[in-house]
């Protein structure tokens, strides 16, 4: 809906290699109205109706703390759409979102989940924690993880501050195709010990 202002930067698909991929989704709860938060769940719908297969994801909520990491990834559409009813909009007061980007990036380190990953965040941008969007960003270049990320303005404010800052983490984080393959290749090499080349 144009109206709304919500504008997506990039929309970037990983080749099909079958091999699946890790995405987490961070839906921003604070300060949205009764329509904005119908169209954020059904953004997350048709985000799971686009998996493929092997492909598994989180949705986890931002507010005053990330809600919905205790339940990990999943690759089964019910309990991601249960994901999805459970975002608690308008239970906080307040966004912790950087924080929230720095814990999902280390929420991937646990577990076993596919080499390949990335982060997908759909806020307006702003936060009101001592975390900064540096913080964030420094996190994601250290896991070699790139950030896509959607602004959606609350009705409430006409400030775009929070685009360019979600702007500035996607586009720093960008890597293109051979960069992500390079990335997964490595993760498989330091938590393995079999051998592999990551040259090719």
């Amino acid at each position: 809906d144009p109206d709304r202002d919500a504008t997506v930067d990039e929309v970037v698909r990983f080749g099909d290699t079958g091999d699946g991929a890790a995405i987490a989704l961070l839906i921003d709860t604070v300060g949205y109205d009764a329509d904005q938060q119908r169209a954020l769940r059904s953004a997350g719908k048709a985000f799971v109706e686009n998996m493929k297969g092997n492909d598994v994801a989180a949705i986890l909520g931002v507010g005053d703390t990330l809600h919905g990491l205790d339940r990990g990834f999943s690759s089964q559409p019910p309990q991601l759409y249960e994901q999805l009813e459970k975002l608690p909009f308008g239970q906080d007061n307040t966004t912790a979102l950087w924080r929230s980007c720095v814990q999902a990036l280390e929420a991937m380190d646990q577990g076993e989940l596919p080499d390949r990953r990335a982060l997908l965040i759909l806020s307006d941008g702003f936060a009101r924690t001592r975390t900064t969007h540096q913080d964030c960003l420094q996190a994601a270049e250290a896991r070699q993880v790139p950030v896509f990320t959607a602004w959606y303005r609350p009705s409430r404010h006409n400030d775009t501050e929070g685009k360019e800052l979600l702007r500035s983490v996607s586009d720093a984080t960008a890597l293109s195709p051979s960069a992500v393959t390079s990335a997964s290749c490595a993760r498989r090499a330091r938590s393995s010990s079999t051998s592999f080349d990551c040259s090719a």
